[in-house]
């Protein structure tokens, strides 16, 4: 038993030249600075804060809408005399087309698809307070892009969206290249398949 713990005790019993050199290493390093310091700790603190938020934004983005949250919600509605509207599917579709029949002036949404549902003036960071609210005109989109709607859409059935995984083999560039090659009398996407069609015949 004697011998056993005097094993121990030098097993665990650190290296005089190892403590030495610790000390010496700490005695040469210089005092961190008053201003490094508080400069090393603003960017930890603005670290941590960034992502806190991205934490949040993903939670919520995560998080889905109970049945009890959303009565509590439309209740709320009612009692303040804000009329709703429930949507029987795509939320952003139904509010495009509120917009487009003139009942509604703008949509608030994060989802881009809104403009391939027709919305015409989107609303972005309405939630988010440290961000600016942006907001974005389909005319403009269109302008910059020179493409339509239809365009747009025939671009997110190639490159893939919410409800296509798009076509294998082709990106941002090959799906302009057909568009300006099948635009108008070609037949746009349609035009597009059928050509590729007859080379499978």
């Amino acid at each position: 038993g004697d011998d056993a713990q005097s094993n121990c005790n030098r097993a665990c019993a650190p290296l005089p030249g190892n403590s030495v050199q610790a000390n010496s290493q700490r005695a040469d390093t210089p005092p961190m600075r008053a201003e490094e310091r508080q400069r090393l700790l603003s960017e930890i603190q603005e670290e941590n804060a960034r992502l806190f938020a991205d934490q949040r934004r993903q939670q919520r983005d995560s998080e889905g809408v109970s049945p009890d949250t959303l009565e509590d919600c439309k209740q709320l509605l009612a009692l303040f005399g804000v009329p709703y509207l429930t949507a029987p599917a795509e939320a952003e579709a139904q509010c495009a087309t509120l917009e487009l029949d003139g009942i509604v002036d703008g949509v608030v949404t994060e989802d881009n698809d809104v403009f391939l549902f027709g919305g015409r003036n989107v609303y972005k960071n309405l939630f988010e307070p440290n961000r600016d609210v942006e907001y974005f005109k389909m005319t403009d989109v269109e302008a910059e892009l020179d493409l339509s709607r239809e365009q747009l859409v025939e671009l997110a059935l190639m490159l893939g969206s919410d409800y296509t995984d798009g076509v294998h083999g082709i990106g941002i560039v090959n799906a302009m290249e057909i568009q300006t090659a099948w635009a108008g009398a070609a037949g746009g996407l349609a035009g597009f398949v059928k050509w590729a069609q007859t080379w499978r015949d």
